[in-house]
């Protein structure tokens, strides 16, 4: 009878129907939802998917590195077309072989896209701020691993950096006052990481990156990316560990911009030998700003040039 009864409760546990979650209610739900709205390309349900997930996840605790980078994936792939939009109009309002309606017209429709991507980098940044990086005294705040501070702080900075780069006059100025900010908060973090560490590398290039494209100092742009370089190698090569793919695309990266701005400095040497006076003093000025002040203190030391 016993053996029986326990036959009839085999039988009934097996037979029943599994309970599913709904997808968008769970943490490997939202994960999955995210990744087929990447295959999909619909950039906008993957970046909802996963900020719906960091809600989630983050009052109690971090995002495993997989998650981090899905939601900087889709960051990056829903802001890319906005991008790449302000590019081409860029190029189409510079460009004296067209008409001067199409310039005229190109110029219009770039003001509307910049407010755009203004409006993108100030919900990524904001979002952060809010959800990720909240509180330094709260649950999500102690969970947090240094790499992943240094993460999302650097993501802060390579946001505000692209609203610098789209705006002109006082709105610039302020825009490059966030980003040394942003980035000065991400190196304190990265200072406590390996020299050949994913995230440290990629705040260098981006540090490398923002004095080339926003500040025009393509010296210091070359100076943080050959320091980040050579301690990285150097380091590797001290543990003798098998370098990541993805270590190896930063490296190669690093190394690509530095032969281009060192190019671009030899190219002006040789194209210009008689800058005038005034040009050389501005540029003089510029480097000298950039040698000041706890931020570019920071940046230096994060590539060992101190």
């Amino acid at each position: 009878m016993a053996t029986a009864k326990g036959f009839t409760q085999r039988m009934d546990k097996e037979t029943r129907p599994e309970v599913v979650k709904d997808p968008a209610e769970t943490r490997e739900g939202l994960f999955l939802l995210a990744r087929w709205a990447e295959e999909s390309e619909n950039y906008g349900y993957m970046l909802n998917y996963m900020k719906k997930l960091i809600q989630v996840v983050m009052p109690n605790e971090d995002l495993s590195e997989n998650e981090r980078n899905c939601y900087s994936s889709a960051c990056m792939l829903y802001f890319d077309c906005q991008l790449n939009t302000w590019h081409h109009l860029a190029f189409a309002a510079a460009d004296m072989t067209t008409s001067c309606l199409r310039r005229q017209a190109a110029r219009e429709y770039q003001e509307f896209i910049v407010d755009e991507i203004s409006q993108t980098c100030a919900d990524i940044v904001n979002f952060i701020d809010r959800s990720v990086l909240f509180s330094e005294e709260g649950l999500a705040a102690k969970a947090m691993t240094t790499e992943s501070r240094a993460f999302f702080k650097k993501m802060k900075g390579d946001y505000l950096r692209h609203v610098a780069m789209v705006k002109d006059g006082p709105e610039r100025v302020k825009a490059v006052d966030a980003v040394f900010e942003a980035y000065n908060a991400a190196i304190e973090e990265a200072l406590q990481l390996p020299e050949a560490n994913l995230t440290r590398l990629q705040l260098a290039l981006s540090l490398a990156l923002f004095h080339a494209e926003i500040c025009e100092s393509p010296k210091m742009a070359v100076s943080i990316a050959r320091e980040a370089f050579d301690m990285a190698k150097r380091s590797l090569e001290i543990r003798e560990e098998e370098i990541s793919s993805e270590i190896t695309e930063v490296l190669e990266e690093l190394h690509k911009n530095i032969d281009i701005w060192m190019g671009k400095i030899k190219a002006h040497e040789v194209d210009d030998p008689s800058q005038n006076s005034e040009e050389v003093a501005r540029q003089d000025c510029k480097i000298a700003e950039a040698e000041q002040g706890e931020v570019k203190r920071a940046c230096r030391r994060l590539c060992g040039a101190d």
